[in-house]
């Protein structure tokens, strides 16, 4: 069976760091990226995230793995504090980073949209919170293209689980958004 090259992107990372790069690089030294996440200790300079989409990422990912459906996957997500690349049961984590003030706008508006999306109370959409949300879509879709300039992935996964699931299960939506490169599904 041939392995897929395959790219994952969400909001939500797999973890977050507690301390900044400098800050781990003061603790341990220059150290290599991508950084194995096992030099790094949990609880002290990570932690796990409770977010469904980790929870659902991961264990696709790395149970793919196991089966042989896919191989080095690369997974681009948001994570400011983080070193730049990390790995972890053979999935390779870019991180993209925006400056705190763009990251409270983003949350803003990312906040506003969910309300929206679900019905709830509705916030005002501030065109500067829109803009640094569209900031950090094309920072992960420059990461992506660049990425697959040099690998060339067949299969590209975009996470947006906490509106595009909303009213699904995940198996009746995951044809919708599984494709290979051809136009066909899994």
């Amino acid at each position: 069976m041939h392995e897929l090259k395959i790219c994952v992107n969400s909001q939500t990372p797999l973890v977050r760091f507690k301390l900044d790069s400098n800050d781990l690089y003061g603790k341990y030294g220059e150290f290599s990226e991508p950084a194995p996440l096992s030099m790094f200790t949990e609880g002290e300079d990570y932690e796990y995230t409770p977010g469904g989409v980790s929870r659902i990422v991961y264990p696709f990912l790395r149970d793919s793995i196991a089966a042989g459906i896919i191989k080095d996957p690369h997974w681009v997500v948001l994570n400011p504090m983080a070193p730049r690349s990390i790995t972890a049961d053979g999935i390779t984590l870019h991180h993209v980073m925006i400056n705190p003030h763009m990251l409270s706008g983003f949350a803003r508006f990312k906040e506003s949209l969910w309300r929206a999306v679900h019905n709830l109370e509705p916030k005002q959409m501030q065109m500067d919170h829109f803009r640094y949300f569209s900031l950090y879509n094309w920072l992960c879709a420059w990461e992506m293209l660049e990425l697959n300039s040099e690998i060339d992935f067949e299969l590209t996964l975009i996470c947006f689980i906490y509106t595009t699931f909303s009213n699904c299960s995940w198996d009746r939506c995951l044809p919708h958004f599984l494709r290979y490169s051809d136009g066909t599904s899994p």
